[in-house]
């Protein structure tokens, strides 16, 4: 009798001895083979969360690195700097809404830019977050 056949087979008081022993046999494989699954999960397991905690770990020092790093300044806008044509609503006026974001801006008329930060806080030029700010001509 297999091993594959004698599992299926109920094991009583009457089985013969070779009939237990092979319901043994089964079953005791079948133990090792979910052991060792097991073993090799947690292997896999170990090691992936080793690897989150590197990247974790790598993040931080970025981060740091970064908070550490001087921003340039920004220079002010200037009277020169906000005369032109608005890029949204292509009319030449004073721009003087501005979307601010890190060491950046960009300049619109404000009524323009005031209408789309109703709608969204991103810059229209470049998508970033942004503030939008109200400058005066210098």
């Amino acid at each position: 009798m297999s091993l594959a056949s004698t599992h299926h087979k109920e094991v009583t008081k009457e089985s013969s001895k070779e009939e237990l022993l092979n319901a043994v046999q089964y079953y005791r494989q079948k133990f090792l083979d979910f052991y060792a699954k097991k073993i090799e999960l947690e292997t896999t397991h170990h090691a992936v969360c080793a690897q989150l905690e590197q990247d974790r770990r790598n993040l931080l020092a970025e981060c740091e690195a970064m908070k550490s790093q001087s921003k340039p300044a920004r220079a002010p806008p200037t009277a020169a700097s906000c005369e032109s044509q608005c890029p949204i609503c292509l009319q030449e006026k004073t721009l003087d809404g501005m979307f601010v974001h890190g060491t950046e801006s960009h300049a619109y008329c404000y009524e323009c830019a005031q209408e789309w930060f109703t709608k969204s806080t991103s810059c229209p030029n470049c998508m970033q977050e942004s503030t939008l700010v109200k400058c005066f001509n210098i």
